[in-house]
């Protein structure tokens, strides 16, 4: 009888451990599945938010073009307003000297028309040769401006797009830290207080 009783006793105990190992087991298993989920929750917030951070380096260089940019019109349309005023200067400079020397072309002293003759074609040189200058840098400055007037709409055009994305990549980024959060957050037990009326 003794034998018998050892033998359930036995049994009894090795059919509790059993049953005690299968409960950690299923406690165990459930606990690693609960921790692989927050893990990949966690990675997933980190990659919305290296999203995010890409979108708004994007926005950053949008930025920079577009003042950058603005900059640079400014700056060419300034000279060029200016080179144009000195153009226009020189211009009426030349047209007074001009009809100066043009009145010494009709006097009757030829030495005065032969220096006359001299004058014009100097004077003739110099305002050719200033206006191939004022050339040169209206061209220049033509292209720094419309340069800069590229760089603006290209930024314009760059932001506008990654605005859109930055917006989207906010939210995910959201979604993701509100399922991380839940995730996390201690299990309600169903004790909280109910709000009376």
């Amino acid at each position: 009888m003794e034998k018998n009783i050892l033998i359930r006793v036995v049994l009894k105990a090795g059919i509790c451990i059993m049953l005690f190992g299968g409960i950690t087991h299923s406690v165990s298993a459930q606990a690693n599945k609960a921790d692989a989920q927050i893990t990949k929750l966690k990675a997933q917030v980190d990659k919305t938010e290296a999203n995010q951070r890409k979108f708004e380096v994007k926005l950053a260089t949008a930025d920079s073009l577009m003042t950058r940019g603005e900059e640079l019109a400014e700056a060419g349309y300034a000279e060029i307003k200016a080179i144009n005023a000195e153009l226009k200067a020189k211009d009426k400079e030349y047209a007074t000297q001009k009809k100066a020397i043009d009145k010494q072309l009709k006097s009757k002293d030829k030495t005065t028309v032969t220096e006359a003759k001299a004058e014009m074609k100097k004077l003739d040189t110099e305002y050719k040769a200033f206006v191939k200058e004022c050339t040169a840098k209206l061209k220049a400055q033509t292209k720094i401006a419309t340069d800069g007037d590229k760089n603006y709409e290209k930024g314009r055009v760059m932001q506008k797009e990654n605005e859109k994305a930055m917006k989207q990549a906010t939210k995910d980024v959201e979604a993701a830290q509100k399922a991380l959060d839940k995730a996390t957050a201690p299990p309600d037990t169903g004790k909280a207080k109910k709000k009376k009326k």
